[in-house]
């Protein structure tokens, strides 16, 4: 299964005792995602094509041009959003497709 590794902290920890990230009350261990040495990425690093957008503005940012910190995201340069990257936990095993 892919997961965000935000998605994977909702899941339980498959590994050995000490992994995971556990609750005292009741043992229970929840994934830690990409903080695990088990953690193997699917997706690539970064997509191509990026370019910077303005969040106010909805529109991509022209060269030598200043935004805020806070308005500025990167965005795939048809103007979408960057998916978010997704992983598994390498000792479930690799996932057969996406």
């Amino acid at each position: 299964m892919l997961l965000t590794a935000e998605e994977a902290g909702d899941y339980s920890c498959c590994g050995p005792d000490g992994c995971g990230s556990t609750i005292e009350a009741t043992g229970f261990r929840f994934c830690t995602g990409d903080g695990c040495m088990a953690w193997r990425w699917w997706d690539p690093v970064v997509p191509p094509l990026m370019s910077l957008w303005s969040k106010s503005r909805d529109e991509m940012v022209k060269p030598g041009e200043f935004i805020a910190e806070d308005d500025a995201e990167w965005r795939l340069s048809s103007g979408e959003k960057v998916p978010a990257r997704r992983g598994y936990c390498g000792l479930a095993g690799k996932p057969e497709h996406a």
